[in-house]
């Protein structure tokens, strides 16, 4: 027989979490060996004596007295269920909800396959059901970040199973034993990449770990825009210390120029748009990489996000109908910069229609349903050629764009828009700018990812 704690890991979020322990109490009512539990990462909101009121002896409640972020949550929760002798544990965000049988497919599938210590659920989107958030994720060991089987995306069918390097902490399950050959999630990490490193300690110390679909979470995710640098701040301080970690010794060259060329193409566009604060916030990330501070970012570092850009609302002025010319080749990335204008687009008040330029007409639905990921709203198709009006065309990104396409306007996911003469020649000094970058910060970052190695 084997016990199983499940544990939602909460903090000012009591809403979502009376959601999550519903959906949990609704199928382990028959289940004896199954104890859940709510850590609460020192809430304001009053979650604790919430959850204790409204559910009593049916959920435990572990209060930390300082908000010690996900990964300080979910290894008070590790630690926890390792003392009480269970044989798996269930970890899972407060935002997410699980579908009926989830609880069944998980331990069942553990109690089958002893090979597998942990197991990541088919995460579904909370408000759109029928796309997936993600499905098996893998490290891109090339270009230092993931690569996702199945990201944002209509669901169409999958396979049952899909072999992971790591996995998603807003639901999953471990087996306990193997705990003892891991470290727990990276305190110091505060917040992102600490669930990634977890899990893929779990697969290198010999074990697997899967993504299941018939173990199906439904995840709200972000809740509202981020009104500060925290996100940026925290994904590149965590995600260069990560393949510093586990990158080999041979590649470190690698990996520390395709950080400084990643870092600095976002910097690049965010500089043209007046983003100073984003990239000051990042260049503290990178900083406090290099010096080992860790933990939560400080107050000193934190920036309000700088103003929406408003280069989109210049270039279109007073136009009442605004269109977007599509390729042949439509890339998931064309898509994706496709999604992001158009979600800029609806905030302009004056403006009424946006329109698709579509090279055939057996495109429409095709485009339709994968611009979906990125867009919700209803768009406008046509194939007929315009003559007057803004017309934008999404790129890659705008670095690497060689053809001057006036009037028409150039655009990527991130909105930098090339428009002008002045703009043609700011992206040609791109390379030239790029390797004189580099170039002055590449021993400074060398130091930080050597002594990154020192602390394995």
């Amino acid at each position: 027989m084997f016990t199983t704690g499940c544990y939602v890991c909460n903090f000012n979020g009591k809403e979502y979490a009376i959601k999550c322990i519903q959906s949990v109490l609704e199928q382990i009512k028959q289940e004896n060996d199954f104890h859940l539990f709510l850590v609460d990462n020192a809430s304001t909101d009053g979650s604790a004596e919430c959850i204790r009121k409204a559910y009593g002896t049916q959920v435990t409640v572990l209060e930390n007295v300082v908000n010690l972020g996900g990964a300080g949550g979910f290894n008070r929760a590790l630690k926890d269920a390792v003392e009480r002798g269970y044989t798996y544990v269930i970890l899972l965000d407060n935002d997410v909800t699980l579908a009926p049988g989830c609880i069944l497919a998980l331990t069942q599938y553990m109690e089958e396959h002893e090979e597998v210590g942990c197991i990541g659920t088919k995460i579904m989107m909370m408000d759109h059901p029928e796309y997936m958030q993600e499905f098996g994720v893998h490290l891109d060991f090339e270009h230092y970040n993931l690569i996702h089987d199945y990201w944002f995306e209509l669901d169409q069918g999958t396979e049952e199973i899909i072999e992971s390097d790591c996995v998603a902490s807003c639901a999953l399950i471990a087996r306990v034993s193997c705990l003892s050959k891991t470290d727990l999630f990276p305190e110091e990490n505060f917040l992102y990449w600490d669930d990634l490193e977890f899990t893929y300690q779990i697969k290198l110390a010999g074990y697997k770990v899967i993504s299941l679909a018939s173990a199906v979470a439904y995840h709200k995710g972000k809740k509202k825009p981020c009104n500060n640098t925290a996100p940026g701040y925290y994904g590149i301080r965590n995600r260069l210390k990560f393949f510093a970690k586990y990158e080999s010794e041979e590649r470190l060259s690698h990996l520390c120029r395709n950080i400084l060329e990643d870092c600095f193409q976002y910097f690049f566009g965010s500089e043209r748009k007046g983003f100073h604060s984003s990239n000051n916030s990042r260049m503290f990330a990178l900083d406090d990489f290099v010096h080992k501070q860790y933990g939560m970012i400080t107050p000193d570092k934190l920036y309000s996000m700088d103003e929406k850009e408003d280069r989109v609302k210049a270039i279109v002025k007073d136009q009442k109908v605004v269109y977007v010319e599509l390729s042949d080749e439509c890339s998931d990335q064309l898509l994706e910069a496709t999604g992001a204008l158009c979600r800029r687009l609806d905030e302009l008040d004056h403006l009424e229609r946006i329109i698709l330029l579509l090279p055939a007409v057996n495109q429409e639905e095709t485009i339709k349903t994968q611009l979906k990921r990125y867009y919700e709203n209803h768009v406008e198709c046509s194939t007929d050629p315009v003559k007057n009006g803004v017309i934008f065309r999404p790129c890659n990104h705008v670095k690497n764009i060689t053809k001057d396409i006036r009037p028409a306007v150039w655009f990527d996911k991130y909105l930098n828009c090339v428009e002008n003469q002045e703009d043609y020649r700011y992206i040609e000094a791109y390379p030239y700018l790029q390797e004189f970058f580099v170039n002055i910060h590449y021993e400074w970052l060398m130091k930080g990812i050597l002594a990154e190695r020192e602390r394995k």
